[in-house]
């Protein structure tokens, strides 16, 4: 997780605002400016890692399906096998 910035008046501010202020103001160079762009930073930072953490654990959730769905798929393979066998078994020759 990124590490929070220092107290402004930005980091209440959504990304969408921060890039609106950014393209509508006169000075780059200002503090003001580099502020905004600092803080711009901090917001799609950590809306990617809270993007991450959200994939991580529903990848973690469709991986624990998945299995459960491998281990039934296992069963029942094993239980028509032995079906099979058993009525093969109880054909007359």
């Amino acid at each position: 997780m990124p590490e929070e910035p220092k107290n402004s008046i930005w980091t209440d501010k959504s990304a969408e605002e921060l890039v609106y202020y950014l393209a509508n103001q006169g000075e780059p160079a200002s503090r003001a400016h580099q502020e905004v762009k600092g803080a711009l930073n901090y917001a799609l930072t950590k809306r990617l890692c809270d993007s991450i953490d959200r994939h991580e654990k529903a990848s973690s959730r469709l991986a624990i399906q998945v299995l459960i769905l491998n281990v039934i798929l296992g069963i029942f393979t094993i239980v028509g096998t032995v079906l099979t066998i058993i009525s093969l078994m109880k054909q007359p020759s």
